[in-house]
């Protein structure tokens, strides 16, 4: 570009580097980088010519595209293009642009007003500024300047397109206004995207972030009172998106003085039809409405819990809701009709169905995963349990101890009110006793304050000390591991001394005087039917409270050796106990 001072013109000229060239003159196929080389010479700070060169640059896009290398001829395609687009350098050295905006001579000091074009396609955006001078009675109007930019190499849809074209022109109209000292009395911008238009007539907090980060700008920069629609045949800026035929060059173009509804009074102008704010759904923020969970479970038949003050009368009404599901459906159907009473079936049905409504209320995500055979998230309460469904849907947990007549724990959730329900039950069912005895103190702390206070004021010598000690331990020693049985009197809890003396006082039966190979025989006997019964009672009480473990299911382990007790009475109890190291990597 040059400044022609004896008229005050700007004009553009070819270098003389390319002038005289083969790529001008004879029109030779080009390489990427000699089209990346000519285009990049092109001086035109106010983009007065930008119509013209975005279009090398759309060309020159498609060669990238294309895979071509740097030192490569051009594919056909971009090549037909490139000539077109250099037989037209020559029309640019003839455009004579005045320097100043108007020469036009007003009766009175013009009202000075800035118009904005932006507009889009598929292969490009651009903004174009013009001013309007205006003394009511005769209208000039001049291009300022303009932007253009080359479409993202990733598909990009239009109304998005359009949006980074409106973003353009309102940083251009900002640059505009800064650069000149002149006093402008309003701003118009004109898009003949309603999409845009309604983006910004709307609450853009709504939308994604592409399209909410960029109507924020540009409602920073403008007002939204000053967008209008123009129809596209009116829009300039289509000049520098659609390449329809050859440019006009002339010094009189729409490109060079703008459209010519300008020049008309502001009633003339396109008129405005209603923006309906766009409900776009592609560009709406995803927003959380709520989530649906379809569980197997969802058809159970329950009263409410919180209706009922106990267990067996929430048991009942649950049974009688079920039985008669049961008759209705017989009628239904047309089979049989079933007798109206409740029996065992319904009420074992009831039971497994209101703990399933409990397990549902407090793990509904842990039974969901269970149910599509995947494993509970680490970070559930019940992980480290070892869940499982049985064959009714039932959460039990995994115990290491397995029996052939009894089934494993029922998981429940502790502050459910159909679990309070249940342990009111069984506390009303024993007279209020102290079902699960379990000694949560440090014993060795238990033993030395108690010693303190008892012994504080007291001197005893080594003997003595000792001998209080072996007491406490036996004492110690005599506390219940499991609860305590209430059916018979003589019955006794499981304690430490049943492992270290075979009873809770270390007390054994007096065997009667009998000779020698019989008294061998009959203590052996009884050293047996002693060793099972402790056996079974520790299956049976003290083994199904042992759920924790340091290590659950899906981590990856390897079995070093094995151990395998097996009673001799009770054959179909074992018990397995494995040395596990957990593998590497």
């Amino acid at each position: 570009m040059w400044w022609i001072a004896s008229t005050d013109h700007f004009a553009f000229r070819v270098s003389a580097k390319y002038k005289e060239s083969h790529l001008l003159v004879h029109q030779r196929r080009p390489t990427k980088r000699e089209v990346l080389s000519l285009v990049m010479t092109i001086y035109d700070p106010l983009g007065l010519i930008g119509f013209y060169v975005i279009f090398a640059k759309i060309i020159l896009q498609e060669i990238w595209r294309s895979g071509c290398g740097w030192d490569e001829r051009i594919p056909d395609e971009q090549f037909t293009k490139w000539l077109r687009w250099i037989r037209l350098i020559p029309r640019i050295e003839d455009m004579r642009l005045p320097r100043n905006y108007t020469r036009t001579e007003f009766d009175s000091p013009p009202q000075i007003e800035l118009h904005t074009f932006v507009d889009a396609s598929e292969s490009s955006y651009a903004a174009v500024c013009y001013m309007r001078y205006s003394d009511g009675k005769i209208v000039d109007c001049a291009m300022v300047s303009s932007k253009t930019r080359v479409a993202p190499l990733k598909v990009m849809s239009i109304p998005r397109l359009e949006l980074k074209a409106a973003l353009l022109g309102a940083r251009l109209s900002k640059l505009v206004r800064e650069s000149h000292s002149i006093s402008i009395a309003t701003s118009t911008y004109w898009s003949d995207s309603r999409t845009v238009l309604a983006w910004l007539r709307a609450d853009h907090r709504r939308y994604k972030q592409f399209v909410a980060f960029r109507v924020s700008e540009i409602l920073e920069l403008t007002n939204v009172d000053e967008w209008r629609w123009v129809p596209t045949a009116d829009n300039v800026a289509d000049e520098a998106t659609k390449w329809h035929g050859d440019p006009d060059f002339c010094n009189e173009s729409r490109w060079l003085k703008g459209p010519a509804f300008l020049k008309l009074k502001l009633g003339e102008w396109p008129a405005q039809q209603n923006i309906v704010k766009s409900e776009l759904s592609e560009e709406l923020r995803p927003q959380y409405v709520g989530l649906h969970r379809e569980l197997a479970q969802s058809n159970l038949i329950t009263a409410n819990p919180e209706r009922f003050s106990s267990w067996n009368r929430l048991l009942r009404a649950t049974a009688q809701a079920i039985s008669c599901a049961r008759r209705w459906l017989s009628m239904v159907r047309g089979s049989d009709v079933v007798r109206n009473q409740l029996d065992s079936e319904d009420l074992c049905k009831a039971e497994k169905q209101l703990w399933k409504k409990a397990q549902l209320d407090a793990f509904a995500d842990s039974i969901a995963s269970l149910l599509k055979g995947k494993r509970i998230e680490k970070h559930s309460d019940i992980y480290k349990l070892s869940p499982y469904l049985d064959g009714d849907n039932v959460l039990r947990i995994d115990g290491r101890v397995k029996m052939n007549d009894r089934k494993d724990p029922v998981l429940l959730p502790r502050n459910h009110y159909i679990t309070r329900l249940i342990v009111n039950e069984f506390h009303i069912k024993y007279h209020h006793g102290c079902l699960e005895t379990v000694i949560n103190e440090r014993l060795v702390r238990s033993i030395k304050n108690v010693l303190y206070r008892i012994m504080h004021h007291t001197h005893t010598n080594d003997e003595v000390l000792r001998a209080a000690l072996m007491e406490a331990e036996m004492i110690v020693n005599s506390r219940p591991l499991t609860y305590i049985p209430l059916d018979h009197e003589t019955d006794e809890a499981l304690t430490p001394n049943h492992f270290l003396l075979g009873s809770s006082s270390g007390v054994k039966p007096i065997a009667e005087p009998v000779t020698e190979g019989v008294l061998l025989r009959r203590n052996w006997r009884s050293s047996q039917q002693l060793a099972d019964a402790f056996w079974r009672r520790w299956v049976a009480e003290y083994l199904p409270i042992i759920t924790r473990r340091r290590y659950t299911r899906g981590e990856c382990y390897k079995q070093c050796g094995s151990i395998t007790t097996e009673s001799f009475a009770l054959r179909q109890i074992k018990l397995s106990v494995s040395r596990l190291e957990k593998l590497n990597g």
